[in-house]
């Protein structure tokens, strides 16, 4: 089996955790619909299961979410503040949410 390495024979080298987050996350912009959003606060609310995993890992700043139900909305959002990362529901009323994201993508490259 020469495919495969042996693994006694390598070295495991220690990773910085500064190294692994290259990319803080600290503000989210959370694009559902009003249905989507109550289910999300019905399953358990996402910012507090992630603020809870950060706390549990002694991790700090815990990134914040912004909640919209439309598109207009987000793009609103997005001229006043800066967002590391968007999630897109996938029931948006009546908009193709691929198109959407493309939108979105096109006017703030760095998201």
């Amino acid at each position: 089996m020469s495919g495969i390495p042996d693994f006694k024979n390598l070295v495991f080298k220690d990773t910085s955790f500064a190294n692994l987050m290259n990319k803080r996350i600290y503000n989210v912009l959370l694009i559902a619909t009003k249905y989507d959003a109550f289910m999300l606060e019905d399953d358990g609310r996402v910012d507090e299961q992630i603020f809870n995993e950060y706390t549990s890992l002694s991790l700090r700043y815990p990134p914040r979410f912004t909640q919209v139900t439309t598109e207009e909305e987000a793009l609103a959002e997005l001229k006043d503040r800066n967002f590391e990362l968007i999630i897109c529901m996938p029931n948006m009323d009546n908009r193709d949410i691929f198109a959407a994201a493309t939108e979105i993508k096109i006017h703030y490259p760095n998201i």
